[in-house]
């Protein structure tokens, strides 16, 4: 899923375990694949701190390896410029609002609004007025709020969680 925007930094910090637990939810990480943004519209700016601003408008796609979200409006914030320099790479914070869908192999996540943060390790998909959803195959998440650590693979929803689970093949 898009949150594999920002797992590819925390990759080496991740415990054994967590990636297995990431792969059940549709979250490995894509690492050293490049990622592309398209839209309808940009403005780039240079903010107080000295990082790039790029803020992308109306009909907004990003695809990193098999990851795709669609949104919008989605900022791309960067890393801080060294002086004189430039900045490059993947962003390391990104919100994407309005009709947000990540879509990951048979992954699917739906939300209004999408924050990835690098430097905290996470992902978060909210809906204001309803709920966000993560789907794969049979099974679905709803909740107010989905967070997702993309160190150690651990899913989170929080307000009014509903859970539907198709029983797995060996429970027949």
């Amino acid at each position: 899923m898009a949150c594999a925007l920002a797992a590819s930094a925390a990759a080496q910090d991740r415990p054994s375990g967590a990636g297995r637990a990431a792969d059940r939810i549709g979250l490995a990480e894509i690492s050293g694949q490049p990622m592309t943004i398209e839209s309808d519209g940009l403005e780039a700016l240079l903010d107080e701190q000295g990082r790039d601003r790029v803020i992308f408008q109306k009909n907004v796609r990003v695809r990193q390896g098999d990851m795709a979200l669609h949104s919008d409006w989605l900022e791309a914030i960067y890393p801080q410029r060294e002086s004189g320099g430039t900045s490059g790479g993947n962003p390391e914070k990104i919100t994407a609002r309005g009709n947000v869908r990540i879509e990951r192999g048979d992954s699917l996540a739906r939300c209004t609004r999408a924050i990835f943060e690098d430097h905290f390790c996470s992902a978060e998909c909210v809906t204001e007025g309803g709920q966000a959803q993560l789907e794969r195959r049979d099974d679905r998440i709803v909740a107010d709020r989905i967070v997702f650590n993309l160190c150690t693979g651990v899913l989170r929803a929080e307000g009014n969680v509903g859970v539907r689970a198709r029983p797995s093949e060996s429970a027949e």
